[in-house]
């Protein structure tokens, strides 16, 4: 008898220590999903704080180039008050009545009273302007039906910019030469300032205008200046 009594009482001992050996098992394998989890939500919280940190990026560097425009417009307004001044007092040019004022420098193509420049190379928005002034013209402003269609037929398949741009109240387009928006041809639902900011207008091939990011590099890009007499 006192066999049997030991070995009941080694069987129930060994019964106690599997059945502690499973609940160690179980808490072992719960704290395993319990870190696996976290981890997981660790890493999905990396992600987010990653995402946020190129959003934050890209909006700073956007508003940078929002700000840029805003300097360049400011110097562009100074150098026109300059101008002004030094001509206030000589007069004003005005051709001979009947003379036609069709002449444009070389490479330039003549239309309706104006010349354009149809520029090709990777641009910004801001590089194209000053490229335009440094020719001695500007981006181009565009005022009626009969030039936009002149223009589409010259655009370059990849896209153009142009000189209409939103960068100082959102939503208020102004062309380079200061003058209110008479005429339009956007791409259906354009302007939608998407994205990050977009704030400088481009031509698409299709003659239609698409506002874009300024900091957006394009081919081409179309500058007018007056025609000479």
């Amino acid at each position: 008898w006192e066999n049997a009594r030991n070995l009941k009482q080694l069987e129930e001992t060994a019964a106690q220590n599997v059945s502690q050996v499973s609940k160690d098992l179980e808490t072992h394998k719960s704290d395993q999903m319990a870190q696996k989890s976290q981890a997981a939500q660790i890493m999905q919280d990396m992600e987010r704080i990653q995402a946020e940190q190129k959003r934050m990026e890209s909006e700073e560097s956007a508003l940078s180039w929002n700000l840029d425009g805003l300097r360049a417009d400011l110097s562009d307004l100074k150098s026109r008050g300059e101008r002004l001044g030094r001509n206030s007092g000589a007069g004003s040019l005005s051709s001979t009545p009947g003379s036609v004022c069709n002449t444009c420098p070389e490479a330039w193509i003549y239309f309706q009273k104006k010349c354009y420049y149809f520029g090709e190379g990777s641009k910004k928005w801001l590089e194209a302007r000053y490229t335009c002034e440094n020719l001695h013209g500007r981006l181009v402003s565009i005022h009626s039906p009969e030039e936009q269609d002149f223009l589409t037929k010259r655009a370059n398949w990849r896209g153009s910019w142009i000189g209409l741009r939103d960068l100082d109240i959102e939503g208020e387009f102004i062309w380079m030469d200061n003058q209110p928006l008479d005429y339009s041809n956007w791409q259906p639902g354009e302007p939608n300032d998407a994205g990050l900011g977009e704030n400088c207008v481009m031509m698409l091939s299709s003659g239609k205008w698409n506002d874009a990011f300024c900091g957006s590099k394009l081919h081409g890009w179309v500058c007018d200046r007056l025609a000479t007499c």
